[in-house]
């Protein structure tokens, strides 16, 4: 149910590793940053908060730019589903509205892959009419979120799926 919430019609960069700059290094010699996993729960984070913010303002940008929003903080499959689901809502003339309250940890890192646990408070979130506005759908005060966040070829983690397990949080 909320996964369609979400990812249908309502819906930035993530930030990457440090490096310290205080290290001396050779002349000659090369450096390669490696993240550590605080700067990775950092842009983890970063990006999982954006997939949310943005999903309304993207639900009312034209359709052939809303891929390109996305992408920055999407991964499929999240970044298809997202996609048809603004789409079919855009079919039946509705848009995304409002911003989830968002309290998101990361739960695990496991190489390029991580897990997100949030509970949301999705009662000013969700999809309305374009003509009249009203409010087709509406969240609850306690939305326990589970997403699957992963970190591309470029580096940027992506939200790759969200989940909405029935048990409240």
């Amino acid at each position: 149910m909320a996964t369609a919430l979400v990812l249908g019609g309502v819906a930035g960069c993530s930030s990457g590793g440090g490096v310290d700059a205080e290290v001396p290094v050779a002349a000659s010699a090369s450096v390669t940053a490696t993240p550590t996993a605080e700067s990775d729960e950092a842009a983890i984070l970063v990006a999982y908060r954006e997939f949310f913010a943005r999903q309304t303002e993207i639900s009312m940008a034209p359709k052939e730019q809303r891929r390109v929003l996305l992408e920055p903080f999407t991964a499929d499959p999240a970044l298809e589903r997202v996609l048809r689901g603004m789409f079919a809502a855009e079919e039946i003339g509705e848009v995304g509205y409002g911003t989830p309250e968002v309290d998101p940890a990361v739960d695990s890192v496991d190489g390029d892959e991580a897990t997100v646990l949030d509970c949301q408070d999705t009662r000013k979130f969700g999809r309305k009419e374009v003509s009249g506005g009203e409010f087709t759908t509406r969240g609850i005060k306690h939305a326990k979120v589970v997403a699957t966040m992963k970190r591309g070829a470029d580096g940027a983690w992506r939200v790759a799926s969200v989940g909405y397990p029935e048990e409240p949080c």
